[in-house]
């Protein structure tokens, strides 16, 4: 729901409920660990978009210390989530750990179409150490990954991260075509969150070449 139509309402929503949701993470860690671990991997994004990166860490954190350890979905999502929100606060140290776990959890349980999902994570850690090149690689290639398995939901996210890695390369051309479709994907998905993350980039893409117009 977060990252569809009426996102910023459902935040909204949420954010109403964020001490009965704390409550319930504490409840879950205490006495469900595969519920915390659920409840981890849906709201990690929530965190993300209220700006609660250092809570939205410690939740994280404490799930998978709580849940014994099994390659399943919910477990990739919330360690994908932790190394996002490490990156998001400029901490790729802390980030790795998260991306090889990723890495590992991929590799046990065969998730078809998930490996698209951890070069997207190494793309945004590399990208957060300044290894512009090696994070582009890894954009390119998490693109093309979702891609072939299909993964409609998150190949705009992934045009939107070669864009900007392509941008820090000076690779303006590309870095704009790919976030125009980065813009297009969003605007047919109705990803109010996505459509105005795509119109910054393409204005500050503007903003660099000196289209102050545009």
């Amino acid at each position: 729901l977060i990252w569809g139509p009426d996102a910023y309402r459902w935040v909204r929503r949420l954010g109403q409920e964020n001490d009965n949701l704390r409550i319930a993470m504490e409840w879950a860690i205490d006495h469900d660990s595969t519920l915390a671990l659920r409840l981890a991997s849906k709201l990690w994004w929530y965190w993300q978009t209220r700006g609660y990166l250092s809570e939205g860490r410690s939740w994280i954190r404490r799930s998978l210390e709580a849940a014994p350890y099994e390659p399943s979905d919910d477990r990739l999502q919330v360690l994908f989530g932790g190394g996002f929100l490490a990156g998001m606060q400029g901490d790729p140290v802390a980030a790795l750990p998260y991306l090889e776990q990723c890495k590992q959890v991929v590799a046990e349980s065969e998730a078809i179409g998930r490996e698209g999902q951890v070069e997207f994570l190494e793309s945004f850690v590399l990208g957060s150490k300044g290894e512009h090149e090696a994070a582009a690689a890894a954009a390119r290639s998490a693109l093309q990954q979702m891609i072939e398995s299909s993964a409609d939901e998150r190949i705009p996210f992934a045009h939107n991260r070669l864009g900007i890695e392509l941008a820090a390369l000076s690779q303006q051309e590309e870095s704009e075509a790919h976030f125009r479709s980065a813009l297009e994907l969003w605007q047919v998905r109705g990803n109010e969150w996505g459509v105005v993350t795509a119109l910054i980039n393409l204005a500050i893409a503007a903003r660099n070449r000196g289209d102050y117009a545009q």
